[in-house]
């Protein structure tokens, strides 16, 4: 497994030590670990990484986001949980459904090239993407990327649809270290 995806679950893991999983060295029930060691103790196999990651998908993954421009296929989760934002990419809003109104999804942005919402910012309008709900897939276009202020909400608002006339998605991520009150926002509209 790269090292990075390791280091991830190992973080998501680590935040949930009560419900952590056998056999990935976090956790008190880990057969590797004696008496009340918490600690990791040993790296997991690629076989084990692979098993935890899709007993954890169909356990908390309700749907998929795919971005081919920037290669990125990720799960969607329910809710901006750190653990959900480690994994994928978390939804915004409690009420909020695919494919109508406005369908916010957020995601960390690490300084990791490729790793989750870390290429978002490269989007531009034409693109396109792709969610699904593992039943129906909804496809958007890219209309716009800005900048904002994470004190400007509206942007998960349904507003946003009903002033563009269509169900919008609206994705999220920190823009960089040095500006962590800023985010990126994309938005596309369904097509």
């Amino acid at each position: 497994i790269n090292e990075s995806w390791q280091s991830l679950l190992d973080q998501v893991l680590a935040q949930e030590p009560e419900k952590t999983v056998p056999g990935t060295g976090t956790a008190v029930t880990n057969p590797g670990t004696t008496g009340g060691n918490k600690g990791p103790t040993a790296t997991m196999s690629e076989e084990q990484a692979k098993a935890e990651l899709k007993k954890y998908s169909q356990k908390y993954i309700i749907g998929i986001i795919k971005i081919p421009a920037i290669r990125l296929e990720l799960g969607i989760l329910k809710g901006v949980l750190n653990r959900n934002l480690y994994m994928g990419a978390g939804t915004m809003r409690s009420d909020q459904v695919m494919g109508e109104r406005n369908y916010p999804l957020a995601a960390h942005h690490p300084q990791s090239y490729g790793v989750l919402f870390n290429r978002v910012p490269e989007l531009k309008a034409g693109q396109m993407l792709y969610i699904t709900d593992k039943e129906t897939i909804y496809t958007y276009r890219v209309y716009t990327r800005k900048k904002v202020h994470e004190t400007e909400i509206e942007v998960i608002y349904d507003s946003v649809a009903k002033d563009r006339g269509k169900p919008v998605l609206t994705l999220s991520t920190c823009f960089n270290l040095k500006e962590p009150e800023s985010r990126i926002i994309v938005q596309g509209e369904l097509v």
